[in-house]
């Protein structure tokens, strides 16, 4: 079990579980449920795993996936310290990384997952705020929402919870929207939704209001390339601020 944590990180390992189950409120006092979080969130953090794999989980600590989700996020909530902009960094750089699908052309929709299951409650939290929706499945760990509500939250984000962090994250955003523009709609594909016969479709108008977005649209215009009079209010806008 522990042969995925170097022998420099164990005792750190240990520190920090010591400090937590012994120096917080006395040996005995935290919860079995908080302590099994505990020791799983601790080794997340120092088998320094970016994604959390939840099969290799179950079958490490010998429990059903389904628990393993629920310590996960509850080791996340009481043990991880960070604060919102450093959880929506990582969500950022995963979304850089993860398999982003469309889930229907006609729908407008996408679908993703998360690498880490705790990250679903930042995200839908940036949804409520928008009145929108959008569904997660614990048994698949993916997220369905609309291509607009999507867009709408990293936007939501960019300007409000990471405006300190905007350099750092400029580049993981355009990752996501390469990938999306050359990798799951397609190079010809995308300039038919984009400017050609297919703008008014629902996935053409979510990809123009994507480049009108205040926050993000310089980055989406760089990825996304000029076209159409939105883009080029857009580009205006963006000069401008």
């Amino acid at each position: 079990m522990l042969e995925n944590i170097s022998d420099d990180r164990k005792a750190l390992f240990l520190r920090d579980l010591m400090e937590n189950y012994v120096g917080q409120q006395g040996l005995g006092s935290m919860p079995k449920a908080d302590l099994d979080a505990l020791i799983i969130h601790l080794y997340l953090k120092y088998s320094g795993t970016q994604k959390v794999d939840v099969f290799a989980l179950s079958e490490t600590f010998k429990i059903k996936e389904s628990r393993v989700k629920s310590l996960v996020e509850t080791g996340w909530i009481k043990f991880s310290g960070k604060d919102e902009p450093e959880v929506w960094c990582e969500i950022i750089d995963s979304l850089a990384r993860v398999s982003i699908e469309l889930e229907s052309l006609e729908k407008g929709q996408v679908r993703f997952k998360l690498e880490n299951p705790a990250h679903f409650r930042y995200f839908q939290k940036q949804v409520r705020l928008l009145e929108s929706t959008a569904t997660y499945s614990p048994s698949s760990e993916q997220v369905v929402a609309q291509f607009d509500v999507f867009n709408k939250v990293i936007n939501r984000v960019y300007e409000n919870v990471l405006r300190d962090q905007q350099a750092q994250i400029n580049e993981p955003i355009k990752a996501i929207y390469r990938r999306i523009r050359n990798d799951i709609i397609g190079p010809d594909r995308f300039e038919e939704y984009r400017t050609g016969d297919k703008q008014e479709s629902t996935l053409g108008q979510s990809l123009t209001k994507a480049s009108e977005l205040a926050g993000i649209a310089a980055l989406i215009i760089d990825v996304f390339g000029g076209g159409g009079a939105a883009t080029a209010v857009a580009s205006a806008r963006a000069t401008q601020g």
